[in-house]
């Protein structure tokens, strides 16, 4: 018999079930009600829900092998399965039971609303993502897609960029894949969370979100939140592209997010929008169709400052950075840097030796700026130096155009 406590436990887990309905917030309740830690899967493996008491047990509740798995059915059929960690010991078999019927309900309306094949349609998507070059999805793949979803559906897509700060193990990108599907899931359970490889990136979580630009940027809000804690071990950042209205659109989606995330991971900004890029989404073509020559001018302007700043751990491009955003104004560059003002015409100097480039001429600050620009879309972090210069923030990455 299912005792008083049990029953309110219950009641609070439907509670959540007819008010939300996505399998997080159910999981939450569950973790409440059953007093456990939980890591919830769909039918393909994806993380759906993650319920830990700290960032820490976040973090390794993945992979601990003292887990109580359940396969989660209805109907007879599997629709994921949930590794639990009890805190104070397995709870009562029917209220566990009972639960975990309601977390399952959670994932089936959530995962498959429509009676498609969700699995099915999430791999297509990855194919359309996975494409390079000008020719876009064939006849064939947008043909499987339409099968699955007759009607368009608009998506915003999302690009995460993440650095190990200290040394991590070698499964760190899996567990933040995970993470990232544990964090898009509560936001938007209709999310799909894809492993794509980038160009100049590698493999990185890539977030295809349905639904107009207020609920992309809901996700990439809560991804913030989700990776920020992780900013001690690992550096990471959220670029969101435009709406794409059908799936053709998808792959310039993408890039958008791309050339985003990359601004954003040089400036040193958590979260970036494509239409926020101000005067980079120019560089969207040379991003896209030849990176080569966007690689060639940042070589011929801001790269030998770069090595020169690695070498000696000096602050020269900081100091270029700094330069364009005071207007060329040697006073207020000393100011923002916090240093003197012959110090920063001796960095000018070093500048137009190494670079050939010289600053008091507009020709020499404006290749300079455009070298900036050409590796921040190239997702080029500057050094950082002993100097006490700090990352730009996102809101004044449109300052260093002039």
């Amino acid at each position: 018999m299912v005792e008083a406590p049990e029953i309110d436990a219950l009641a609070k887990v439907a509670e959540r079930l007819a008010a939300a309905g996505s399998p997080p917030a159910v999981a939450r309740a569950i973790g409440a009600a059953l007093r456990c830690s939980a890591v919830v899967r769909d039918p393909s493996g994806a993380t759906v829900a993650l319920v830990a008491r700290s960032t820490l047990e976040e973090r390794t509740l993945r992979t601990r092998e003292n887990l109580d798995v359940r396969e989660l059915q209805i109907g007879g059929q599997s629709v994921g399965s949930v590794a639990l960690a009890w805190h104070d010991g397995p709870a009562p078999a029917s209220l566990t039971d009972i639960a975990l019927a309601l977390l399952a309900s959670s994932i089936a309306v959530s995962h498959d609303p429509a009676g498609n094949d969700s699995a099915e349609l999430a791999r297509l998507l990855g194919e359309v993502l996975s494409l390079s070059g000008p020719a876009g999805p064939s006849a064939d793949l947008l043909e499987r897609i339409s099968a699955l979803e007759p009607s368009p559906v608009p998506r915003s897509v999302l690009v995460v960029r993440a650095q190990a700060v200290t040394p991590l193990d070698e499964g760190w990108r899996d567990a933040l894949l995970e993470s990232v599907g544990a964090a898009a899931a509560e936001a938007e359970p209709r999310s799909t969370v894809l492993p794509i490889e980038l160009q100049r990136v590698g493999t990185a979580p890539v977030v295809v979100v349905p639904g107009d630009e207020a609920v992309g940027q809901r996700v990439a809000e809560q991804l913030g939140r989700r990776l920020e804690p992780q900013g001690t071990k690992l550096r990471a950042t959220v670029g969101r592209s435009r709406p794409a209205a059908n799936v053709e659109d998808l792959v310039r989606a993408r890039d958008e997010a791309l050339l985003a995330a990359n601004v954003a991971f040089a400036g040193g900004s958590a979260l970036l929008a494509f239409e926020e890029t101000g005067s980079y989404r120019l560089l969207l073509p040379a991003m896209t169709t030849d990176v080569g020559e966007l690689e060639r001018f940042y070589e011929e302007t801001v790269a030998p400052l770069m090595a020169y700043d690695r070498q000696y751990e000096t602050e020269l491009v900081r100091t270029v950075e700094a330069f364009l955003e005071n207007d060329g104004n040697v006073a207020g560059t000393a100011q923002a840097l916090f240093t003197h003002r012959h110090t920063v015409r001796y960095r000018l100097e070093r500048v137009r030796e190494l670079a050939g480039l010289d600053v008091g001429s507009s020709d020499g600050r404006e290749r300079l700026s455009l070298g900036l620009k050409a590796m921040r879309v190239l997702g080029i972090a500057r050094q950082q130096g002993s100097e006490g210069g700090t990352a730009v923030p996102a809101s004044r990455l449109r300052a260093t155009s002039r």
